[in-house]
Formats: structure tokens, sequence, C-alpha cells
């Protein structure tokens, strides 16, 4: 009778043999890599760390701390240049906008506000959700959150921004500027999401003797709408405009 083994032993030492190898290799690879060593360390910069964010420069860092405090740090060297309390709950989102001259941040008290780079605020919402996440799309002047209810919102950065309004008027309608006034702001809702506009109304000096389309404007006067109709939000605005008008 004849005994047959169920292994094969010279297969599973080789399997260790591998196994050994391949151990000995991540090692040696654990053992050889080298270890940046911290430039600049701040103890109790927050109570605990949230998000940083550099701005397109390069130049600044923007932290964000679970207690709620937005702290700038000038880069190369790691100095603390300002900070302030951002919100009453943890900072989870940060974004440099106009040239690095201004930032937006997001936090898990519902808020978005806007800053400048010395705390002042210039906007604040309200969403109906704490902030979770944003991120921002420059390229089409939009910011993207992700909240707690799982909702996703997209924003619209202002066209204007921080340019100064008659600038504005004189590159863009080639008239002076009489009163600006910055109306109610505007909600629209669509089936899966709402739409809320800022209307700012410009008076000019003088009519205007010609109209500046471009990709992203179209210019029209009342009553003489295209054959298509207008979208829904901008009819709210039209109706506004003319219930003012006619006051």
């Amino acid at each position: 009778m004849k005994y047959k083994p169920m292994h094969n032993f010279s297969s599973a030492r080789s399997g260790w043999a591998t196994l050994w190898i391949i151990l000995l290799l991540n090692l040696s690879a654990c053992a050889g890599h080298v270890y940046e060593q911290p430039f600049a360390i701040h103890q109790d910069a927050h109570s605990g760390g949230s998000i940083v964010a550099f701005n397109q420069a390069g130049t600044v860092l923007a932290s964000g701390g679970w207690e709620g405090r937005l702290q700038l740090w000038q880069l190369p060297g790691g100095e603390a240049l300002h900070h302030w309390p951002a919100h009453t709950d943890s900072v989870n989102g940060i974004v440099f906008i106009e040239g690095d001259r201004q930032l937006v941040t997001a936090g898990y008290d519902a808020a978005l506000v806007k800053w400048s780079l010395d705390g002042a605020v210039m906007k604040r919402i309200e969403t109906p959700s704490p902030v979770m996440h944003m991120a921002a799309d420059r390229g089409r002047g939009r910011l993207i959150t992700g909240h707690y209810d799982g909702s996703v919102r997209i924003w619209s950065l202002p066209e204007l921004g921080n340019r100064d309004v008659d600038d504005w008027c004189q590159e863009t309608l080639k008239s002076d500027v009489g009163e600006v006034e910055a109306w109610q702001p505007l909600r629209h809702s669509f089936s899966h999401y709402d739409l809320d506009i800022q209307p700012i109304v410009v008076r000019v000096g003088a009519p205007l003797s010609k109209v500046a389309d471009s990709d992203d404007a179209t210019w029209h006067r009342i009553g003489d709408e295209p054959p298509g109709g207008m979208a829904a939000p901008v009819n709210k605005l039209i109706e506004r405009l003319i219930d003012v008008t006619h006051d």
C-alpha cells in the first residue's frame, strides 16, 4: 500500500520563499524612504483640523478648524497672518476667489460666507443643511457644495465681484452711471433645484446707443423679446422691472 501525500511541500516551500522575499522587499522599501521634516509647527492652531486650501499664487495657506476659526498663513515661511471666528461649527470648505483678494468658507453651521482677507464679512448665505464639502469651478464662476441632507447645490459667483460699478458700466454699457440699487434677492424654483438671483439695477446717465451682446449675455428692449420667449427667471425680473418703472 502506497501513501500519497496531500500537499506538494516543495511548492509550499517555494511559496514561503516568495512571501519572505516580498516581505523583505517591502520592509527595505519602508526603511529606505526619507521623510521630509516640517518647516513650521504651530501648536493649538485649531482644536482639530478640518480643511486647508492654498491661494492660486501659492503664497497664502488658509486652514479651518473644528471650532469654526479660520487662519491665514504666509508661505513659504508659515508665519501666522490673520485669524477670526468664521463659523459656529467646523469649517468644511475654503476657496480663494477674485484673484486671491477674497475667499469663501463653508461650514457645518450651514452658512456660506464671503470674506476679505482681513476677516470682514462681505456676504453671508444661510443654506438649508450643514455643508460637508465645497469645491470651485473657477472656469465657470461656480461653487459646488455637498450637504448633510445628501443634496448638492451649485452657486454662481457674482459677475461684478469686487469691480467698481462705474468702471463696469463704462466698459460694458459705454455710459455714465446714475443710481445703483440692489433689489431683494429673487428665487426661482425648478423641479430639482432653486436658482437664487441678486438683481442690481443701474440707471445710466444717457440712453444707450448700442448693446453689448456676448457669448454669455444678450440685451433686449422690454416689449421686444425674441419670438421663443424668455427663460422663466428672466421673465420674473422683467415683470419686477416693469412694476418698478411704472410706479
